[in-house]
């Protein structure tokens, strides 16, 4: 049986760095930019929820997790759209276009690991590649369990298509490569997607090995970067003053949502058959490219220098009785002199132009929920609303 667990070319890049930022995220010791993580870790008496405080470098935020044996920190990047945790070896000193990975995380020390077979073995006369699969312990907080991780080692020149496991297929076809990756500092991936129904316990992506083993009776997952630093939680963690609204389910097994209409320049345009899934793995916004330009030809038009944002969203996007907004100081930035935008248009050889898959672009001021004992998608209101004058078009 074959399937797909959508995770890019760049997966093998997640590290990449200069010599000059690697004393900057030495996330293996006790601090993270002069952090001590121990401090940052907040449990919650009484209650279901444990949360860390996610670490932030450049534009990006991270989960700073403690794992293996010896047991080390590794910033990872919270990621809906798999199950698997994945950590790069420090032997992986090739993994992608010939740079270097910026890792330090040393080889697995547990019997557990090291007995189980490799799940990829490749070699040639251009390059070699192999990753293991095991049993590590794996720290969310206060929360400590031995959790299936798949780990990479590689020196190859090339990046491979498939890793396999017996006749189980794990794609690498993730999204769309993209060079502001580069920028990705972490040397992990913290697999949050929803388990996987038809696939037995007895591999490392099953339902048994999910983010489900770190959660109390109430199945959710919080990522709230309404706060400097942000907050990752396993719980439901909010306010007593907050409410959630839920967004429409598009029908399938995952964090996918439908979405029935944009707002953009005071008009209403509904959208047929569009799906969008959140994950903050990426920084950028993809969408259908019509849809991007003309949003980024209003945006850079009203904020030409990146200066003066007023607070206000430029588009919105409507899910059942869920609005996501999308507010031009998360997505515009300067770089170079050159206001910039981080939506992308979608390259449909690698996505249906029908799914926009938002980053950390829009979630920035926002608190997203995962909830796990159905697929589901929510969002936590603030305490006052942006509201824009729409007219239907």
């Amino acid at each position: 049986m074959r399937f797909s667990l959508l995770f890019v070319s760049q997966l093998l890049a997640f590290g990449l760095c200069s010599e000059e930022s690697k004393e900057d995220i030495n996330v293996f010791g006790q601090s993270q930019n002069g952090i001590d993580i121990d401090k940052q870790r907040t449990r919650f008496p009484d209650t279901d929820i444990d949360s860390v405080n996610m670490v932030r470098i450049g534009d990006m935020y991270y989960v700073p997790i403690l794992a293996g044996t010896p047991p080390q920190y590794i910033l990872t990047l919270p990621d809906t759209q798999i199950q698997t945790t994945i950590f790069a070896d420090l032997l992986c000193i090739n993994c992608y276009s010939g740079i270097k990975i910026c890792s330090k995380f040393s080889n697995y020390q547990s019997s557990t690991f090291k007995t189980i077979q490799r799940v990829f073995d490749r070699n040639d006369r251009y390059y070699s590649e192999y990753g293991y699969f095991g049993y590590e312990t794996v720290s969310i907080g206060s929360k400590t369990l031995e959790k299936a991780v798949l780990d990479i080692t590689t020196n190859m020149t090339d990046v491979p298509k498939y890793f396999y496991s017996g006749t189980r297929y794990l794609s690498t076809e993730y999204l769309i490569p993209n060079p502001s990756l580069h920028n990705v500092y972490n040397t992990g991936v913290l697999g949050l997607g929803y388990p996987l129904e038809n696939i037995s316990n007895d591999v490392f992506f099953s339902r048994n090995n999910s983010i489900l083993n770190f959660l109390g009776e109430k199945k959710f997952v919080t990522i709230d970067l309404r706060e400097d630093g942000g907050k990752f939680s396993l719980g439901l963690k909010k306010n007593t003053n907050e409410t959630i609204v839920w967004t429409k389910p598009d029908g399938n097994a995952g964090f996918g949502f439908k979405l029935d209409s944009y707002t953009f320049a005071n008009g209403i345009l509904p959208l047929t058959d569009m799906t969008a899934e959140v994950n903050p793995r990426y920084e950028e916004i993809y969408m259908d490219s019509d849809i991007a330009y003309k949003i980024n030809t209003y945006a850079i038009k009203q904020y030409p220098n990146c200066t003066g944002f007023n607070g206000k969203h430029i588009a919105a996007f409507t899910s059942g009785n869920y609005t996501l907004k999308l507010f031009p100081q998360y997505f515009m930035e300067l770089e170079e002199g050159v206001c910039k935008s981080k939506i992308i248009p979608i390259d449909p050889r690698f996505i249906s132009p029908k799914k926009i898959i938002f980053g950390q672009s829009f979630l920035r001021g926002n608190a997203m929920v995962l909830g796990y004992e159905e697929p589901k998608i929510g969002f936590i209101e603030k305490t006052f609303q942006d509201i824009m004058p729409a007219k239907l078009i």
